[in-house]
């Protein structure tokens, strides 16, 4: 997903803002700070959604027929009932789903994992393994087995394998690192004893076991080197024959995978060389054959192996923080040689359940997070199906019930309607290849999108898209002309705008970070720049209450902080005016109070304005919202302060600094929505009170 929004490593590098209006450049430092009349609590009600960018796991579809299917993201089981067509939760787990398996639409298991003390300076990791059951289709879970571990923390850094073979009552079950059988339908599990670590296990029935593990030591520093083993058991783990051993090697990660064909394939990854080695079987593992395909080479993971018809199976690559575009390949068993299905620039994929041409897989996206991908062309071409449906990038309400909203993923931009409240959105458009990144209205008929539209390999233009109907229709409107610096700026793939509309013209606001421009147009076809904002740490909002007037925050702080001297961030909202005539005018207003950070921000009108600031960008313990009605001379301040990562705290729509917001879009004094990546909030009552919508 392209949510366009920035991010850097240099994001702590600004001390003060400095903001540019035409060719005078200006250093402002306002002294005055908004006046706090009333303080009060604000609550956060309900249930979270999980979205594509609070998913930091995913479990990829299984299967029990055609029809039916299971997959999750975190721990939020999903289910679909029409081929994959459509996703509806069902059941909730304690924990992160790794891999979920079903031996009927009723009887499944899913493998968790939970990870405590992630603090980079831990030198060890708390795991907690898991299996739940379910005999319910998934509305209800119990755990079955569970197991807590203690591992260096470099481990957490290796490929690990989370899956399970089920036939009638006897099962198999791997989970990094654990083997464990069951006799008895998985209401109980038991450990399989085999000589060395586990790295991966497959089971090609009831009785016939395939064990894949390496008699490498591991200490607190690193893995020594050490021989990957597979072996073979016939009677159901009692006893095990070895079949093949590598040369010593640094272990990276190992991945089994068999058919019902007897095709088998084992892919072993060498740290240190950073060559893979892929063993081949086409007689259920009678004898082997090896190479090294030169598509695996370099330090790109692959996924397990996911077997299709024919003979050949799916790999996906992941090159997770190096430079190298990912992608899907295809391993022709008979052949032993492996091909490119498809290059994209995926992080962590997973691939599974192929059936006939149609492939799912889950993968990282660009900008954080997770989601479900299938394909109907075996790899050629994806279509995120899981989460979709609802807006992610911006929302605009005009009635307490009646709202708009954009959204995009990978390939492709929407704009929806709801009338419920956000209950359900009515697809009004999809554009492939077009990315809508700011709506604006101008009445209750006429109403415009701004969208990025890449141009080859020279990044995005703009452009933007009209409706004269309400949003019933819309009209892709001719490229616009902007200027160069900010065309250069969208080369960037991420970026975040806001638009105001009305008849006297346009005005744009493009936040790259560094800096934040500013632009007006009289038709929407050839932009000016009228005003910049250079700051370091990236984080701006923005609230037109039109073209010719708007609200800018900028956040910034005193010094770069150390551990023994942290910094004191401040949050100043600037006015800025007479865009329109190219001669804008910018006033510092006022600051919020010391070490508030605003990432949202709505102006209903002259009078009513809505702030929503937070003390911790990614855990966000402490949040609030500054309300005022009298134009700004007065506030109220409602503070929610929660445990570090509690489950209700809304999230920015992105995981990065620069360009973190909350959308928030307020259509009377007392009714406002909040977009955020947990999903959609609603108020009734100014913005104390705040309930998930699901």
């Amino acid at each position: 997903m392209k949510r366009f929004v920035m991010a850097s490593g240099a994001a702590l590098m600004c001390l003060s803002a400095l903001w540019q209006i035409g060719t005078t450049h200006a250093n402002v430092h306002p002294t005055k700070v908004m006046v706090v009349k009333q303080t009060g609590s604000l609550h956060f009600l309900g249930s979270p959604m999980v979205t594509a960018t609070s998913a930091m796991s995913a479990a990829v579809p299984f299967f029990v027929n055609r029809m039916t299917g299971y997959a999750a993201l975190n721990g939020e089981v999903i289910k679909t009932s029409d081929a994959g067509k459509s996703w509806a939760i069902v059941g909730h787990v304690a924990g992160n789903i790794q891999s979920l398996a079903f031996t009927n639409a009723m009887n499944g298991f899913a493998a968790v994992q939970n990870i405590e003390n992630t603090n980079p300076n831990q030198t060890y990791v708390k795991y907690t393994f898991s299996i739940y059951h379910t005999t319910d289709g998934g509305k209800s879970w119990v755990s079955v087995w569970t197991k807590k571990v203690t591992e260096p923390q470099y481990r957490g850094y290796m490929a690990d394998n989370f899956h399970f073979s089920l036939y009638g009552l006897t099962g198999y079950a791997v989970l990094s690192g654990n083997l464990l059988k069951t006799i008895n339908g998985g209401r109980t599990w038991q450990p399989v004893r085999v000589t060395g670590q586990v790295e991966d296990a497959v089971a090609t029935d009831a009785n016939h076991l395939w064990v894949v593990t390496s008699n490498a030591s591991i200490s607190k520093t690193q893995t020594t080197q050490g021989n990957i083993i597979l072996y073979r058991s016939s009677d159901g783990g009692g006893h095990f024959t070895k079949v093949l051993q590598t040369a010593p090697m640094t272990l990276w990660e190992a991945k089994l995978a068999f058919d019902k064909h007897g095709n088998g394939l084992l892919l072993v990854k060498d740290l240190g060389s950073w060559a893979t080695t892929a063993y081949y079987t086409t007689n259920g593992g009678q004898s082997w054959r090896h190479n090294q395909p030169s598509l695996y080479d370099g330090r790109v993971a692959q996924s397990s192996p996911v077997f299709g018809s024919g003979g050949i199976a799916y790999i996906a690559e992941d090159p997770g923080a190096a430079p190298l575009p990912g992608g899907m390949t295809a391993f022709q068993v008979k052949a032993g040689k492996a091909s490119l299905a498809n290059q994209n620039d995926w992080r962590s994929a997973q691939l599974g359940a192929v059936q006939g041409q149609t492939i799912y897989a889950t993968a990282s996206l660009n900008e954080g997070g997770m989601a479900i991908f299938q394909s109907g062309n075996l790899g050629k071409t994806w279509q995120q199906i899981y989460p979709a449906g609802v807006p992610n990038v911006q929302i605009h309400f005009l009635t307490a019930n009646v709202g708009y909203g954009i959204g995009m993923d990978e390939a492709s931009g929407y704009i929806y309607k709801t009338t419920d409240g956000g209950q359900h959105w009515l697809l009004l458009k999809k554009m492939n290849g077009v990315f809508p990144n700011a709506i604006s209205f101008v009445n209750s008929r006429l109403s415009y999108v701004s969208a990025f539209v890449p141009r080859g390999a020279n990044g995005y233009t703009l452009k933007l898209l009209v409706s004269h109907d309400g949003g019933s229709t819309w009209t892709l409107l001719k490229s616009a002309q902007i200027p160069a610096n900010v065309l250069q700026a969208l080369n960037l793939p991420y970026l975040a705008t806001t638009l105001s509309a009305s008849s006297e013209g346009f005005s744009l606001t493009v936040n790259n970070g560094y800096p934040t421009v500013v632009m007006a147009s009289s038709k929407g076809e050839n932009w000016t720049t009228v005003a910049s904002l250079s700051n370091g740490i990236g984080i701006e909002s923005e609230a037109y209450l039109g073209p010719n007037q708007l609200w800018l925050s900028s956040v910034t702080q005193n010094h770069i902080p150390t551990k023994s001297k942290p910094s004191v961030y401040t949050s100043t909202v600037y006015h800025l005016n007479g865009m329109m005539t190219k001669n804008g005018q910018l006033t510092p207003l006022f600051t919020l109070p010391k070490n508030w950070s605003i990432i949202g921000m709505d102006r209903l009108n002259q009078q009513d304005a809505y702030i929503y600031a937070t003390k911790s960008l990614y855990e966000s313990p402490t949040v609030a919202l500054f309300v005022t009605h009298d134009a700004g001379k007065t506030w109220t301040e409602y503070v929610h302060t929660a445990p570090a990562n509690s489950a209700q705290n809304p999230m920015p729509l992105n995981l990065y600094m620069s360009g973190a917001v909350i959308n928030i879009s307020f259509s009377s004094m007392n009714d406002g929505y909040m977009l955020t990546a947990n999903g959609l909030l609603r108020t009734t009552d100014g913005g104390k009170d705040w309930e998930y919508v699901r």
